[in-house]
């Protein structure tokens, strides 16, 4: 009998294992692109992070107001950021990914650069856009090449090791930002040049010989059409058609994580001042905790995902990438609500350690899904709509709840808020992975009627 068309583009996301002789096994040219794909990525949490630790003398400086350098570190980045994923990632999924990844870091290497040459609110805004433009290029392109570089059950391992370079940059790069700042400080007065001003250009350098030595090494891998749809077909109803076709799999996903982005990016935000407030700590007693706790539990976090995929292999592989996520929020999420809120020092830095586990490692599952279940010509925009998302959800979401839960907390105070927001985010993600894992249950009824 006929299947549906929807069962049939379903069907579409097994990996073609009939034709694994077509498939690089990545070996040492897969490596090194996954080597230099992960330090380029650590430098653009430096040059995205450097400028938290220059507000005060750019403040001084260029007498600009606290609010407009806020406007600067954050809408200044996430809106160019947000807004150029798409575009840059449809040209990723039509053209040259090598040409376009080197444009994008030489881009934000630049715009980092030209920062310590800013006079004025509206330069220092323009220079930080670019940054945000140029880094909108780096993760789908990143995935996309790596899926090309890996067989289909090779692919967790890399993939998860660049995921763990996020994660483990998200507040080890203050540490390499505040090395920056000390060698600007030391060659100052040799150079004639404000520190400040010296930091931008010091910590834009690493891109652009990333850039280069990726020229150098990398070729442009080609795409692995085998076992997907419409192969050659680039075009946004294609890609639209894609996402709506397994809509239930990709806002599952997509969404679950974005969620589990919120609680996380809640905690980032307000748990140095939790740190503070309840357990007496000083602001650099805080900062040095809370980021050595989170970067234990990325790591972690990140490196044991390929593990439990291998322990759920005998799932179909998109439903084991969100029965994956599935357990992690399930796992972790509920021990760190419960731990943040304790009176022990040494037990809150476990929950946050915790916490970032099961956020880190549910991180590297959206990368995964678009690679096994995404044709290899829509992947970089099937990235870019996720990072989309999360951005949104994590950034715009997590902290502001945090904020409003915490003026109805009384003496639970930030843990307490942290707690809740916690729980909230765990019921909303763990809805939106249902959604995703009992999707085929929902094909084969709807297959079963037309049949009938």
């Amino acid at each position: 009998m006929m299947q549906s068309n929807a069962a049939q583009a379903d069907e579409s996301l097994d990996p073609a294992e009939r034709n694994v002789d077509r498939w690089v096994s990545g070996g040492a040219p897969g490596w090194t692109a996954v080597g230099l794909l992960g330090f380029l990525f650590a430098v653009s949490f430096v040059d995205r992070m450097i400028l938290a630790l220059l507000i005060d003398p750019i403040r001084l400086d260029l007498g600009v107001s606290e609010t407009q350098l806020g406007l600067v570190f954050g809408a200044g980045f996430s809106v160019a950021y947000v807004l150029a994923g798409l575009p840059l990632a449809h040209f990723a999924d039509r053209g040259n990914r090598r040409a376009l990844l080197i444009m994008g870091v030489l881009i934000w290497s630049i715009s980092t650069f030209l920062a310590g040459f800013a006079n004025s609110f509206a330069t220092l805004l323009m220079a930080r856009a670019g940054v945000g433009i140029g880094e909108a290029v780096l993760t789908p392109v990143a995935v996309s090449i790596i899926a090309d570089l890996f067989a289909p059950d090779r692919r967790a391992l890399p993939t998860s090791i660049y995921s763990a370079v996020g994660g483990v940059m998200a507040s080890g790069s203050l540490i390499v930002g505040g090395a920056a700042v000390w060698l600007a400080a030391q060659l100052s007065p040799a150079l004639s040049l404000t520190p400040w001003r010296l930091t931008f250009m010091i910590v834009a350098l690493p891109g652009v010989l990333g850039a280069l030595a990726f020229a150098w090494l990398v070729p442009e891998p080609k795409r692995r059409e085998a076992g997907t749809l419409y192969p050659d077909d680039v075009s946004v109803r294609t890609m639209v058609k894609h996402l709506l076709d397994h809509r239930r799999l990709y806002a599952g996903m997509f969404l679950g994580v974005g969620f589990m982005f919120a609680q996380s990016m809640g905690l980032i935000a307000w748990g140095p001042t939790m740190l503070v407030r309840q357990h007496g700590l000083s602001v650099a007693e805080a900062g040095g905790a809370l980021g050595s706790a989170a970067v234990i539990g990325a790591v972690v976090g990140t490196l044991s995902v390929p593990l439990v995929l291998r322990y759920l292999k005998g799932m179909e592989p998109a439903s084991a990438i969100v029965a994956a996520g599935l357990g992690y929020a399930l796992l972790s999420v509920p021990v760190f609500a419960f731990a943040i809120t304790s009176s022990n020092l040494e037990v809150a830095l476990a929950a946050i350690a915790i916490g970032m586990f099961g956020t880190s490692a549910s991180a590297v599952l959206p990368s995964l899904l678009v690679q096994t279940a995404t044709p290899p010509r829509l992947r970089a925009r099937a990235m870019a709509v996720y990072l989309l998302l999360s951005s949104f959800l994590g950034l715009a979401l997590g902290p502001f709840l945090v904020s409003r839960f915490a003026q109805n907390t009384g003496a639970a105070g930030l843990s307490g808020a942290l707690a809740i927001n916690g729980w909230a985010m765990l019921a909303i993600a763990c809805g939106c992975y249902l959604l995703a894992l009992f999707r085929k249950q929902q094909r084969d009824r709807r297959a079963a009627r037309q049949q009938r």
